[in-house]
């Protein structure tokens, strides 16, 4: 059971005229006859920024038939570019400091200026935040840059891909993984498992994503010759497509914009080009490491988005998209939805949070001052409890009570669940759109943290949490200030978009115990 293919871009406006231009930057010819207008300058100088596109949008600017754009905008862009050149001039002299620092770990190099690395073309340079670095040792990695190069480490170890951090005072984050992951979907997404649609009410969830990991050994297989630490073309390919499912997959609800870089797409397309790529190496590599469903992610993409299929010949064709969405964000099996295809609201948003969450048939939650309103999901109870999905191990019982309070600033959220065992921790999400909190609940760790990954971040006010425990129960209360929460109503002012998650997860990031995943839509005004 596949989605149909949509090609869902609007038909006129701004979002469309924005959507067009990007898609032009990153590869796809001009669509004359458009009538979409022209694009606004402010929204193109972020737009390209967020999916990475500076220079290549400068370069095709020289092309007959290049849209208009005001020059004050080009200018801004053009400045911006010349930053970004300077700092992957450093950013790549610090990666040979750590590679010569640690010549025991062989680091390998992810991402970042590898097409650059490859070609040597200034034009195909882009921003990054941050380098990721793959070794041998991670732990003796850390230590010893840290010690050599005077960093800052700001992660303890882990026991996921990325391992550790290191703060250079300049450049930033410097990312230590201990492997890559290529995201790898269930055959049952295939016949149903993951659609909203035949799994209505309380859904017993068992779709779940799995994953390939990339060791530093199958790096070190793979180097591109006469380049130190830089993958060759062939799995530097799996490695951008795999990297852009998981953005894709832990976004259900898409961002304003770049829920999926344009840049990366455009640079799988010119790694398959270049000279040294060969495709039955590929090929190979592809299967080896099941590769499959990343690489028809950036294939489908590249050609409903670009117009263009980077592995015609190479690879056979590909059935109809269906790319689940991972209904927890960072959860480690996830919980995986089927929305459908809908490829240009990964490119620039068009569609609010709330009709993307109506696929899910959210439960109405209405909250208003002095009448706090109870939400309650058991899977010992599921028909009671509306609509929600769950899992839990060996068929155990797991109950959650959310009660929403408007306290006249700030809605209070108060959620109840089964005290958490030493071996495990409670995580809670709060998914608005643009708004997205996690607060995690560790009390063998005596750990209680919040963390906010809003899109969006005002002077507002900030989110509180605190956490009160009986020896039936654990009671985790929220505060999250109204005016931040603005960025993720709906146009009437209505309305909130709610993903409201809970988990309980074995320490170590280890299997999920039992969860309990709810859509919701808070009525308020």
């Amino acid at each position: 059971m596949g989605a149909s293919r949509s090609h869902d871009a609007a038909q006129s406006g701004p979002v469309e005229a924005l959507r067009r231009t990007l898609a032009w930057a990153a590869g796809a010819p001009w669509p004359h006859g458009s009538e979409s207008g022209p694009v606004e300058p402010e929204a193109l100088v972020a737009a390209l920024h967020a999916h990475r596109l500076d220079a290549r949008f400068l370069r095709r600017l020289g092309e007959p038939g290049a849209p208009a754009v005001p020059d004050a905008a080009v200018r801004r862009v053009r400045e911006r570019l010349d930053a970004t050149r300077e700092r992957v001039r450093r950013q790549r002299e610090l990666f040979a400091e750590l590679a010569a620092a640690c010549p025991e770990e062989r680091l390998v190099m992810l991402k970042g200026s590898t097409l650059y690395a490859h070609t040597g073309d200034p034009d195909s340079v882009r921003f990054s935040g941050d380098l990721d670095i793959v070794a041998a040792a991670p732990e003796r990695a850390v230590r010893t840059a840290a010690a050599a190069l005077d960093l800052e480490r700001t992660a303890d170890a882990a026991v996921l891909d990325e391992y550790a951090g290191l703060l250079h005072p300049e450049l930033g984050l410097i990312e230590v993984h201990s492997y890559f992951p290529v995201p790898v979907l269930p055959p049952s997404v295939r016949t149903g498992a993951a659609s909203p649609g035949r799994n209505p009410g309380a859904w017993r969830h068992e779709a779940c994503i799995g994953e390939h990991r990339l060791t530093h050994a199958d790096l070190l297989e793979n180097l591109a010759d006469g380049i130190p630490g830089v993958l060759a073309p062939e799995l530097a390919v799996i490695v951008y497509a795999a990297h852009l499912y998981g953005d894709y997959l832990r976004t259900m609800l898409p961002l304003p914009a770049g829920t999926v870089r344009l840049d990366e797409v455009a640079t799988v397309v010119d790694l398959c080009a270049l000279p040294a790529f060969r495709p039955e190496r590929f090929v190979r590599l592809v299967d080896r490491h099941r590769a499959h469903d990343v690489i028809g992610f950036v294939r489908a993409l590249a050609a409903d988005v670009l117009g263009l299929d980077p592995f015609d010949g190479v690879l056979p064709p590909t059935p109809d998209p269906l790319f689940p969405v991972d209904l927890w964000w960072d959860g480690v099996e996830g919980f995986l939805v089927d929305l459908g295809w809908h490829p240009w609201e990964l490119v620039v948003r068009d569609r609010h949070p709330d009709a993307t969450l109506g696929a899910l048939d959210p439960a109405a939650v209405p909250v208003a001052p002095g009448a706090p309103a109870v939400v309650t999901a058991a899977t010992a109870a599921p028909d009671t409890g509306g609509r929600f999905a769950h899992r839990t191990e060996h068929g155990t019982e797991f109950a959650v009570t959310a009660t929403f309070t408007d306290t006249g600033t700030a809605l209070r959220v108060r959620v109840d669940v089964p005290t958490v065992p030493d071996d495990r921790f409670t995580g809670v999400a709060l998914y608005f759109g643009d708004n997205r909190y996690e607060v995690f609940h560790a009390p063998a760790e005596d750990g209680l943290r919040l963390d906010d990954y809003s899109t969006s971040r005002t002077a507002a006010g900030t989110a509180t949490v605190g956490v009160e425990r009986t020896a039936q129960q654990d009671e985790l209360t929220l505060e999250l200030p109204w005016a931040a929460l603005a960025a993720s109503r709906t146009p009437d002012g209505r309305r909130l978009p709610l993903l409201f998650a809970v988990r309980q997860q074995y320490l170590g990031w280890g299997r999920t115990a039992a969860g309990l995943v709810l859509p919701l839509r808070l009525e308020h005004s």
